[in-house]
């Protein structure tokens, strides 16, 4: 989050960030965690609106998982794209931003990093109301 600072300063976002008060441990590769936050994260600032937030929550569920959610007030996703999304190579360009290109990988690869470490990704979205990304990753018991 202290890496895209900057961007999102620049693009007028405020950045939110809320976990457990004792941390989250994950059974994860640390690289393709900081890929996964990178990605969805510079998303949230790229398609987000100037003088709003995007908020990071993260909790441990009852099944030992880590739940991540990602939350922007951007224009949000045409809910007849939602379905294919994560699919490669997606890009909407009726949701791309005029403000700034592609700054990372896309959700088709957000989406192979997480099933192959047994977590799980979807997006909830309203068309003018933003977007939820969620992602599950299993803690270290």
């Amino acid at each position: 989050m202290n890496r895209l600072k900057p961007f999102a300063r620049q693009s007028g976002i405020i950045l939110e960030y809320s976990q457990p008060a004792q941390g989250v441990l994950l059974r994860a590769n640390p690289v393709h965690v900081a890929h996964i936050l990178d990605g969805l994260l510079s998303n949230a600032i790229k398609y987000g609106s100037s003088g709003k937030q995007v908020t990071i929550r993260a909790e441990v569920t009852a099944d030992e998982m880590a739940h991540t959610t990602i939350l922007d007030q951007g224009p949000g996703v045409d809910p007849k794209l939602v379905e294919r999304i994560f699919d490669p190579p997606f890009r909407s360009e009726n949701t791309r931003s005029p403000r700034f290109g592609g700054l990372g990988i896309g959700l088709w690869l957000i989406k192979e990093l997480i099933t192959n470490q047994n977590g799980k990704i979807w997006v909830e979205s309203k068309t003018g109301l933003g977007c939820n990304f969620h992602f599950t990753l299993p803690v270290q018991k």
